[in-house]
């Protein structure tokens, strides 16, 4: 991987260090050490903080010129090896991703960033007079995007 350029194109939000890497090489829970045999270095090649929608789009068209895979990642609260990588991915951290973009009260549509908590959305919508029918036991700290694409289920809002 051309860590070199990867770090000209995001500067201080690229993170290359050994040390620093380690912290994104598993999620919430430790894995039984058989687990880790067969998964092997879980460390990724390069951390990138994504700020903004433009920096995903950076990001991915560089992946793609290299070949590199890209895990996403916000506050991996995921028990279940969800944001682990496993062959020397660069994790795309998209916690501060975290805002919602627009609620529509009428249609009760609402659009929001990937690494936002349901706790936070929840508390927004509320403002609005609109609540999420079902919030995961782990709303506190666990993301809309990391809950749809582990298969999280739809959602309606409803007024509340």
């Amino acid at each position: 991987m051309p860590k070199k350029e990867l770090s000209e194109i995001f500067g201080d939000y690229v993170n290359l260090d050994k040390r620093e890497r380690h912290y994104y090489n598993h999620d919430i829970g430790a894995l039984p050490p058989l687990v880790k045999i067969v998964l092997g270095n879980t460390d990724p090649a390069a951390v990138v903080i994504i700020r903004k929608e433009e920096d995903a789009v950076r990001l991915l068209k560089f992946a793609n010129r290299y070949k590199i895979p890209i895990v996403p990642r916000a506050w991996a609260s995921s028990g279940y090896v969800g944001v682990m990588p496993t062959k020397g991915e660069i994790v795309a951290d998209v916690t501060m991703l975290n805002k919602v973009i627009d609620i529509d009260a009428k249609e009760e549509r609402v659009v929001v960033q990937s690494g936002i908590t349901w706790e936070k959305l929840e508390r927004q919508l509320n403002e609005k007079g609109l609540s999420i029918r079902t919030l995961p036991s782990s709303a506190s700290s666990s993301t809309v995007g990391g809950w749809l694409a582990q298969s999280g289920g739809n959602l309606k809002l409803i007024n509340s």
